[in-house]
């Protein structure tokens, strides 16, 4: 599963898969490519430890700084600023 693989031996539900493949749709659709996502699904549950609590993350935009800080290259995103929804916790 490639899922699976990218998250380099962690061990996964089936339900954060689930939720994980709708926000990797998502934010395919706003034109972040695969690598990309690779690193976000990687390290986006992080972001908590950064002071972006659950709640936060509903409403606040994640900037390119904050995902740079987690390791993806911004570089790799199309758009300036990725919906904090797609990257829900």
């Amino acid at each position: 599963d490639v899922n699976r693989r990218s998250l380099r031996g962690r061990v996964i539900n089936r339900r954060f898969l689930r939720v994980r493949r709708v926000n990797r749709r998502s934010l395919r659709l706003r034109g972040v490519n695969r690598r990309t996502l690779r690193l976000i699904g990687v390290n986006h549950g992080a972001l908590r430890g950064r002071g972006v609590n659950r709640r936060s993350l509903r409403v606040r935009k994640v900037n390119c700084r904050l995902l740079r800080v987690r390791g993806v290259n911004c570089r790799f995103l199309r758009v300036r600023r990725v919906n904090c929804r797609s990257l829900r916790v």
